[in-house]
């Protein structure tokens, strides 16, 4: 009979994930770029996102996002503005230097998902991103 963990989906999420996250962030590593402004970047490449969306996007509490923000606003990686509307709301933007940057980074993203996937068929991808987005509620 198979180990409970083998079969239990929260577990093989899980260890995917660790799988996945870790070597790609080993490539971050080598960049000289911490995680937490990976995901910040990725998250406002297209589009400014309020400093209460952006913590939910990137997985972190908001107190450890305000920290890494002050960081990447002094290296001019982003700016913080207050939304001239809702005077509570403080929106984020990504910078010139920030894109050039992130732009970088999706390319080392890229081929490390098509490394680290690259046993499965492009439908098989498309599903897996289906039923990931489908659990999470995308």
């Amino acid at each position: 009979m198979p180990e409970f963990t083998n079969n239990y989906l929260g577990y093989l999420l899980a260890r995917c994930s660790y799988e996945v996250s870790a070597k790609f962030h080993q490539k971050l590593k080598e960049e000289g770029v911490p995680v937490i402004t990976w995901r910040v970047l990725s998250s406002i490449r297209q589009d400014a996102d309020t400093v209460n969306e952006l913590a939910k996007k990137v997985l972190v509490n908001q107190s450890t996002l305000s920290k890494a923000l002050d960081r990447m606003e002094r290296d001019t990686l982003i700016s913080r503005q207050r939304d001239p509307e809702f005077r509570s709301k403080i929106n984020v933007e990504i910078s010139t230097r920030g894109k050039k940057l992130i732009d970088r980074l999706i390319d080392i993203a890229n081929q490390h998902e098509e490394q680290t996937f690259s046993r499965l068929s492009e439908s098989d991808m498309q599903e897996l991103r289906g039923l990931l987005r489908k659990l999470i509620d995308l």
